[in-house]
């Protein structure tokens, strides 16, 4: 993930350079800035920026909004996220749409809707395991156990060595006690701790 997060960088920070009034190319570098290096003020300051420019992008509403979800601010990031897949119908990754308001939901506590929204990520993309991680725990939250357990199967093919443990010491839910539950709710689907 840090190797990762250096060549995200290194790559919207070039674009940026070339291009600086890009909202997607700030909101996606912000994203990436709050997710991996949990630098959540430089991020706002991106998202501030890239929605100044780009107010009704899908992609820019896009990556504004996990961030929403993981502090606390679960509505916002619901109204964001939903408004921004109502803009981006026919886009081929929009199971990315689906599973960041998948997590929205999760974060809000809206169970049935998280598994509903996670699903159809899973039907447009059955291979994306932050997805199936969040679509899991949401299925076994609301007692869909064969639901969830075919979930955390997937993810265990795709990712043979996951331990909740690992993800819940680095998720970015900023509230420990969210980061708790998710990895209860992963453990109740089956995956290892």
């Amino acid at each position: 993930p840090a190797d990762d997060f250096a060549q995200l960088k290194i790559s919207l920070e070039g674009a940026l350079q070339h291009e600086r009034r890009n909202g997607r190319a700030l909101a996606m570098l912000g994203h990436n800035k709050a997710i991996f290096a949990r630098r959540y003020t430089e991020a706002n300051l991106l998202f501030e920026e890239a929605l100044s420019i780009a107010p009704g992008d899908a992609e820019t509403l896009l990556w504004t909004g996990p961030n929403l979800a993981f502090s606390g601010q679960e509505q916002e990031a619901i109204s964001r996220l939903e408004h921004a897949r109502t803009l981006n119908l026919e886009n081929p990754l929009g199971f990315r749409y689906d599973h960041f308001l998948a997590t929205a939901y999760f974060a809000a506590g809206q169970m049935e809707m998280a598994a509903q929204t996670g699903l159809a990520s899973v039907v447009r993309n059955g291979l994306y395991t932050s997805n199936l991680r969040v679509t899991a725990a949401a299925c076994a939250a609301i007692g869909q156990h064969e639901t969830a357990q075919e979930m955390a199967a997937r993810v265990m093919v795709l990712e043979p060595e996951f331990h909740i443990s690992k993800l819940v010491a680095s998720h970015p839910f900023r509230d420990p006690a969210k980061r708790a539950l998710y990895g209860e709710f992963l453990a109740a689907a089956g995956l290892p701790n």
